[in-house]
């Protein structure tokens, strides 16, 4: 687990719109692949890695001490559906970007449907990943 215990503050009050930093939070399950997302985000100057998870558990508890802007989560963690449910009630302007190996349109709609704004398969490109969460960090402007 990664925290950076000076990152919470209103995310209601720093947006991206007035040039701040976007705070974003990473949970999936794999070491390795948080690494990895934590050097691709780190191309945009803009974007701000304020915590790492690697289980739901730790996604809801630091969520809830960073309130980042943006959320990059693996949607088949276990457990992840309670977990997104309580981020979803509790940060309700964050944006939600889910990574899964499936494949399945159905599933995709599902994970939409939970209140992310975009699922990315894990074989997606690292600039289709950086897009999305550069369209996640748009989205926030518009609110």
């Amino acid at each position: 687990m990664f925290f950076r215990s000076d990152a919470a503050s209103d995310p209601e009050t720093e947006t991206a719109e007035r040039g701040e930093s976007t705070r974003l939070l990473i949970a999936d399950a794999s070491a390795a692949l948080g690494m990895g997302m934590r050097m691709i985000f780190s191309l945009d100057p803009a974007i701000e890695v304020v915590a790492e998870a690697s289980t739901a558990e730790e996604f809801e508890y630091l969520a809830y001490q960073t309130q980042p802007h943006i959320v990059v989560f693996d949607a088949d963690m276990q457990g992840i559906e309670r977990s997104l449910s309580y981020v979803v009630r509790t940060l309700p302007s964050a944006k939600l970007v889910a990574l899964t190996m499936q494949t399945s349109p159905q599933f995709h709609a599902y994970v939409l449907a939970m209140g992310a704004i975009a699922c990315i398969e894990k074989r997606a490109s690292p600039m289709e990943l950086l897009e999305a969460v550069q369209d996640a960090r748009v989205a926030l402007t518009q609110l």
